[in-house]
């Protein structure tokens, strides 16, 4: 067992701790003072800025802004997940690690009066509030767009450079601050895990078909009032980029279906611009007539256009002129087909419930007084898949990657209550039809890599017929 130091040894270690604590101090300051007191026409006019500019983190709420109206998804999600970052980094920092260390800001008497920002702080030194978040965000955008990681990291570098350069923090405030902003940008990410990134996501082979340039023998069916009339925004485009196009708009109360077959009837390749919903009925009408389908992404979240590489408008326009196409697999619930997922259940009657209501009280109040009633009032159901039976609160079925998570799950019941525990989400192989060849479905030429195979499901609803839905939102 060891013995306990004696008194002279304890003594000599305490104060062997403090001499190496003196050093590094000593060090930090002698840093500070060469790069504050550095005489830089360059530094007095460019750091000020930078460091007033990145003020209560406007500049990085400014490129957040910038990706947020970007109408890609991913520049939308980092963002997001950008401004997070910079709350919880910010909150950590200001709020407990400055609460706990007060460190005294160094002495600006020798800095150069042009080289002061407009907002001298008075809050603790340690750590930098402004390089911790500076490298939150830029870590954390740099997880959903690896693309943008460098440049933000370098600018990021450059904030904390600027706090000192002005008189503000010691570097090593600027680095543990540094420090903290990547590690919580790293929390989020294993919390909530970034997007795969488009260089990991299979293409299935390229098949050519015919040319269409002028889009001849393109029938394309719109349904305008799609997403608050992206789908008028995509028919301006279309008839601008193929002037040959029929197109055949859809009305109100059209009979989807029926436009469909008819339109099909006399297309060489049949087209349609529209949500999901919109492109399910197409590709029953293009699979029945053995036509190519040419999806045009309208919708409000295009799963399917952009499983198939047709999103944004113009590689669905480039496919169509170039003649590229790729099988898709189609699955079938309650002999309806569907191409990402199907739903029936609780969800089906949730997104019934708040499109009755949405348009007189809003979405976002719509949908809360949805789920509180589906919760209330949802009865399990019976479904059949294969020779199974079971039922079920919710059937979820998917012919593609879905990520799991394992729920707790607790619903109401009008005739008692189901008990609460883990609900392990279960992935089921269905029967597949070795004659069903797919359907040809236009895309822009990529990289060869695996075709998918073709799955046929089927499923049915005794006990609740009629609640189900294929491809809803």
């Amino acid at each position: 067992m060891a013995a306990p130091l004696a008194p002279r040894q304890d003594s000599f270690v305490i104060d062997r701790l403090k001499r190496i604590m003196q050093d590094v101090d000593n060090l930090d300051v002698s840093i500070f003072e060469g790069i504050a007191t550095a005489r830089s026409p360059i530094l007095d006019t460019v750091t000020p800025r930078l460091t007033d500019v990145a003020d209560h983190s406007v500049l990085w709420f400014g490129i957040a802004g910038a990706l947020g109206l970007s109408r890609d998804r991913r520049a939308k999600r980092a963002a997001l997940r950008g401004v997070a970052s910079i709350a919880a980094t910010s909150l950590i920092a200001n709020q407990v690690a400055k609460r706990t260390n007060r460190r005294p800001r160094p002495s600006i008497a020798s800095v150069p009066v042009t080289r002061l920002s407009r907002r001298l702080p008075t809050s603790s030194s340690f750590p930098s509030g402004h390089a911790a978040s500076a490298a939150a965000f830029a870590a954390a955008v740099g997880l959903e767009m690896p693309a943008l990681s460098v440049p933000l990291r370098a600018l990021a570098a450059l904030v904390g450079f600027s706090r000192i350069s002005t008189g503000a923090h010691y570097p090593s405030d600027v680095a543990v601050g540094w420090l903290l902003g990547t590690a919580v940008a790293g929390v989020g990410g294993r919390v909530v895990p970034p997007a795969e990134p488009p260089s990991v996501i299979q293409r299935p082979d390229a098949i050519q078909l015919e040319a269409k340039p002028t889009g001849s023998g393109l029938v394309l069916v719109v349904n305008p009032a799609s997403h608050s009339g992206e789908g008028k925004r995509v028919l301006d485009k279309v008839r601008e980029e193929l002037p040959d196009v029929e197109i055949v708009e859809l009305e109100e109360d059209a009979d989807v279906e029926g436009v469909m077959r008819e339109s099909a009837s006399r297309a060489e390749v049949l087209g349609v611009a529209g949500g999901d919903g919109t492109v399910r009925t197409a590709a029953q009408a293009a699979r029945d007539a053995d036509l190519p389908l040419a999806v045009f992404p309208a919708g409000t979240f295009n799963h399917f256009a952009k499983d198939a590489w047709t999103y944004p408008l113009r590689a669905a326009i480039i496919a169509v002129k170039q003649g590229t196409a790729a099988k898709v697999d189609l699955a079938y619930l309650n002999d309806k087909v569907f191409l990402n997922t199907a739903s029936v259940g609780v969800y089906t009657d949730f997104v019934a419930v708040r499109e009755r209501n949405e348009k007189r009280v809003g979405k976002p109040l719509a949908a809360l007084y949805a789920g509180v009633r589906t919760l209330l009032r949802s009865k399990p159901i019976t479904v059949r898949v294969d020779d199974r039976t079971a039922e079920v609160d919710l059937l979820l079925p998917g012919q593609r990657r879905i990520p799991t998570a394992r729920l707790r799950t607790e619903f109401p019941r009008a005739h008692g209550r189901r008990p609460a525990g883990p609900a392990h989400a279960r992935r089921v192989r269905l029967r597949r039809d070795a004659d069903d060849p797919g359907v040809p479905t236009h895309r822009p030429a990529g990289p060869p890599q695996a075709v998918p195979r073709d799955p046929r499901a089927v499923a049915e609803d005794r006990s609740a017929a009629g609640r189900s839905g294929a491809d809803r939102t």
